[in-house]
């Protein structure tokens, strides 16, 4: 079984359901982005995850070669708007062969990263209630499924200046839905 095989498969043992897919030429492969609408993932929530990603964007400083990654969001409602932008952001990393990481982000210069809303960057994190675990590969290679999440420019900064940890303690105290589209900054950085 391929790396692609086997990411598809894990996807489905994980997430659950059939996910409906999109694929989108890229100048070095083809990536795809899968879709399970909100009633038919295990966690109720509606879950889009990159599908190639990680055939398409090698190493990172943790793990060398042969190790790749995958992104997930999961929200409450999807829309066109947040899966163009999902996969604008994806596509982003393997034409400039970025690799994420953990508590790093993704942020566009003086724009917004969903068309109507006022999230500036994506956070990676490392899952979302342990949903998709990591992959072994039957190669050696490893697959590491990041959650992304929009955050506002208020979060980022805070991220930048304090850490991950201080940004966690935020969002335990302030407790926003972080599926929710339609949340505001956390009091707490207004």
């Amino acid at each position: 079984m391929d790396s692609v095989d086997a990411v598809d498969a894990h996807y489905r043992k994980c997430v659950g359901g059939e996910p409906e897919y999109m694929r989108f030429a890229q100048d070095r492969g083809l990536i795809g982005l899968l879709e399970w609408p909100k009633g038919s993932s295990k966690i109720g929530l509606h879950i889009y995850a990159t599908f190639g990603l990680h055939a398409l964007v090698h190493g990172s400083p943790s793990h060398g070669l042969g190790h790749g990654f995958e992104i997930f969001a999961a929200v409450d409602a999807g829309t066109d708007e947040f899966r163009s932008a999902l996969a604008m952001m994806a596509n982003d990393l393997v034409t400039d062969q970025t690799v994420v990481q953990p508590g790093e982000t993704v942020t566009y210069e003086n724009s917004h990263i969903i068309e109507g809303l006022q999230f500036t960057s994506w956070l990676m994190l490392e899952s979302y209630d342990n949903l998709i675990p990591d992959l072994s590969l039957s190669d050696g290679g490893h697959v590491v499924f990041l959650y992304a999440t929009p955050i506002f420019r208020e979060e980022a900064q805070y991220l930048r200046e304090n850490g991950l940890e201080a940004l966690f303690d935020v969002w335990e105290k302030d407790n926003p839905r972080l599926e929710d589209l339609g949340r505001g900054v956390p009091p707490s950085l207004r």
